[in-house]
């Protein structure tokens, strides 16, 4: 739930690139009453209307990849691979409690889903009060807190399951979905426990490039140095701002917790920036007029740069960022000393750094 609503995400491809194959789905999901079931797989969106919840899908993939099952607002996920002929059974109200079968994958997906049902069905009238709060802008803390402990829970099941089935291809799949976007040792620790197919898995290289990207990240590192062009077309270097204690900052415009998080970094950057301390913001935006319109508006007065490629920025590859805001903190000889330091958190940082110029 923290990742719904303080970060933006990257979609992740995990589709290898390889010579097409048919597949099919056929299932029924309790409850449908004509309405529209989508199905949506690599690039693809595929949907139907049904009237007894009754379907019946066939398409064409690449390769193993994941494929989310949606009706209205609910959403559950398998697998498809090629030649694959699967059976789905559900029911509206519980739909990510559903089953498929018809590969071992998917058999193994079963067998973890119905290891977490019961937590599912805990979770789920939690996290509408949530949702529903926080649309509402009423607090909504009691309910984020209750949604963090059974979260807790799934996350101590997947961790089960992918040590006393480390071959399965569903626990690189649960080491990606469940420890990709969280701390870099535990997802270097669930990582090792990968053997035979899961470990040669695309979704195991994929980790493998993340936990690399993490190390080189890492505190205690020298930051990579980079160069992109600021807001006036003009080049900006990182390595040009050593001397300064630098924030270097990942956000976008369009993202609603960098938007959020951004009044902490004025804060901090206007009782630092003239104590040795500057920002160095990095954009995730894929138009230029979003973007500078989102400095103005947010008055963020430090350096900008881009090259307006969304996801796709080379810096934002460059530091393996997968989802934003996101942050790392470089003393003034560019060794990266905090990373993600949110709210207070920034202030806190460079107050301990730099103790003889702390505000008063």
């Amino acid at each position: 739930m923290k990742k719904l609503l303080l970060s933006c995400l990257a979609l992740l491809p995990f589709l290898a690139v390889a010579d097409p194959a048919p597949f099919s789905v056929t299932g029924a999901i309790k409850g449908v009453k004509d309405q529209t079931i989508y199905l949506r797989y690599g690039k693809t969106i595929d949907s139907l209307k049904s009237a007894n919840g009754e379907f019946n899908f066939k398409g064409q993939i690449e390769d193993l990849t994941t494929a989310y099952l949606r009706v209205g607002k609910t959403q559950t996920s398998f697998f498809v691979e090629k030649n694959a002929t699967l059976t789905f059974a559900g029911s509206l109200e519980e739909l990510e409690n559903s089953s498929v079968a018809g590969t071992r994958i998917n058999d193994d997906l079963s067998r973890y889903t119905a290891s977490i049902a019961s937590l599912n069905n805990q979770r789920r009238p939690v996290m509408a009060a949530l949702m529903d709060a926080y649309q509402k802008k009423q607090p909504y803390k009691e309910f984020n807190e209750q949604v963090d402990k059974i979260d807790e829970q799934i996350t101590t099941k997947a961790k089960e399951f992918i040590q006393s089935n480390p071959e399965s291809l569903v626990s690189a799949w649960l080491v990606r979905s469940r420890f990709f976007y969280g701390e870099d040792s535990e997802l270097s620790s669930m990582y090792g426990y990968l053997k035979g197919d899961a470990l040669t898995s695309n979704f195991a290289k994929d980790l493998k490039k993340k936990i690399d990207v993490n190390a080189k990240t890492a505190v205690g590192q020298l930051a990579m140095d980079f160069t992109q062009n600021d807001v006036n077309e003009k080049p900006v270097s990182l390595s040009s701002l050593r001397g300064k204690y630098v924030l270097v900052d990942f956000w976008a415009s369009w993202c609603g917790p960098c938007r959020q998080e951004n009044p902490n970094v004025v804060k901090a950057f206007n009782a630092y920036k003239d104590k040795g301390f500057t920002v160095l913001g990095v954009s995730l935006d894929q138009k230029k007029d979003p973007w500078l319109k989102a400095i103005e508006k947010d008055e963020l007065t430090w350096t900008h740069v881009s090259d307006l490629k969304f996801w796709q920025n080379e810096v934002a590859v460059q530091y393996g960022i997968n989802s934003i805001p996101a942050s790392f903190l470089l003393d003034p000889n560019g060794k990266i000393v905090g990373k993600n330091l949110r709210g207070e958190a920034l202030t806190k940082k460079l107050a301990e750094l730099m103790p003889d110029k702390e505000v008063k």
